[in-house]
């Protein structure tokens, strides 16, 4: 009879125990559930910003490409079909506000333009793009954006047309500033200028001539000097917005300029 006592004894003990137990996290216990989230927020983060974001880069840069030739081509009906001037010259180079920025095509688009923002690819860091200046459409306050894609020099010289272009020339592309990144510029602008937004030749920032052998600040970069080894920005290619509104993708060895060819993006 002695043995059921003792087992209805430590029951009743059991019970108490369990009545006196925290039903609540501790907090050793807390601080371990912070710092599984805090790790947990850290990958989805880190996964955005390396992962989910870059993929999704090319598809904005086609908005913003497709967005720079309706501005474009909305310029173009209201100046005899002409491509605004690629930069202002001076006489000793290219014409800048008092903070250097220069004067240049994307400039006299802000008024064409649903959203200057249109003029910055995700993929190029802001340092290596073009500060710009421009006009404000509704206060005509000068405001500062940033450039990262360039138009081909030739283009804008007179008297080209956007009807005389053909549609397998480029017109815009994702450009890189002053050889930043390890890009290709070998043929800087005068005085030290961001010139990301021109897309010129090895051996001139005008026409090109039958030396011409490469284009020049496209968003392919590397410590090579082999224009044609470098790497693009961004996976996928560098790419670039053609007359008929059209975006393609060009590879490293695109930056030759053929001679002889009735199809020749670059002349």
């Amino acid at each position: 009879m002695i043995f059921p006592f003792f087992v209805l004894e430590d029951e009743d003990e059991d019970r108490d125990v369990e009545r006196r137990k925290n039903p609540y996290l501790t907090g050793a216990g807390l601080r371990w559930l912070i710092v599984i989230f805090v790790v947990l927020v850290s990958g989805a983060l880190a996964y955005i910003k390396l992962v989910w974001e870059p993929a999704r880069w090319p598809l904005h840069i086609k908005g913003d490409l497709r967005a720079i030739h309706g501005a474009l081509f909305l310029y173009a009906e209201q100046n005899n079909d002409g491509l605004p001037v690629a930069y202002t010259r001076t006489g000793t180079g290219v014409l800048t506000d008092a903070q250097g920025r220069p004067a240049c095509w994307a400039s006299q688009l802000s008024d064409y333009i649903s959203d200057v923002d249109h003029f910055t690819s995700p993929a190029v860091p802001k340092e290596w793009g073009t500060p710009i200046a421009y006009r404000e459409r509704i206060t005509n306050k000068l405001s500062e954006a940033t450039l990262s894609y360039g138009i081909v020099s030739w283009a804008t010289l007179p008297p080209t047309r956007t009807y005389l272009m053909e549609k397998y020339q480029v017109l815009v592309a994702e450009t890189i500033s002053n050889g930043k990144g390890g890009s290709y510029d070998p043929s800087p602008l005068p005085g030290g200028v961001p010139d990301g937004f021109l897309i010129g030749y090895d051996n001139s920032n005008d026409q090109p001539t039958s030396a011409s052998k490469f284009v020049t600040r496209l968003a392919f970069i590397g410590e090579t000097d082999d224009p044609t080894k470098k790497q693009p920005v961004h996976k996928g290619g560098v790419l670039a917005l053609f007359p008929d509104g059209r975006v393609g993708r060009l590879l490293p060895t695109d930056v030759i300029v053929s001679e002889g060819t009735l199809q020749n993006r670059w002349r």
